[in-house]
């Protein structure tokens, strides 16, 4: 008789646990009308080559020092170990829209495309790998919010935007916005 190893719950895997993956989440913000990046966010956690987690909370109004950032503290710390070392998974939800304004830095050969809808891919020259939740679960992130109880569990709220305002509030409602999709 042959027992499936993978069962949950068997002698093999009764004391394994979840490791803590650090993610980072990214969110682009653009002009409906001209598809010109206005700004991004990322938030979430990165891990040093100790293994310590340290917070990301950031905010960019230049796509070009996003992109700098993403590698520059996606590199492995000592390329030469065996251990691949991923300081941060890259996620966001709907990310498909949001690669375009890094597509510079993406690794067109580790990507997967199935038509225009992005499921996964690789940061060039790093271990970052980034992911689309949208390919793990359906509908809008404010459902998703709701239903998760996110806003009262974890204080994350999807913030509505009212762009009849003028342009130095709209510029901080906006960032507000972005960190909060992120």
């Amino acid at each position: 008789m042959v027992i499936n190893k993978y069962i949950a719950g068997s002698k093999k895997y009764s004391n394994v646990q979840a490791k803590h993956k650090p993610y980072i989440a990214l969110d682009v913000e653009n002009n409906p009308d001209t598809g010109l990046f206005i700004c991004a966010s990322l938030y979430g956690d990165k891990k040093d080559g100790h293994g310590k987690l340290h917070k990301v909370d950031l905010f960019f109004t230049n796509r070009f020092k996003l992109m700098e950032w993403i590698v520059e503290n996606g590199k492995p710390k000592n390329p030469k170990t065996k251990h691949k070392h991923i300081p941060f998974y890259l996620v966001g939800h709907n990310v498909g829209y949001d690669v375009v304004f890094i597509e510079e830095i993406i690794d067109d050969d580790k990507t997967l495309w199935a038509g225009s809808k992005f499921y996964q891919g690789l940061i060039r020259d790093t271990n970052v790998k980034v992911y689309d939740t949208l390919s793990y679960v359906r509908g809008k992130l404010a459902f998703w919010i709701e239903t998760l109880d996110m806003e009262n569990k974890y204080g994350i709220t999807k913030i509505p935007f009212n762009d009849d305002k003028p342009p130095s509030i709209l510029t901080k409602e906006l960032q507000e916005r972005n960190r909060a999709d992120a």
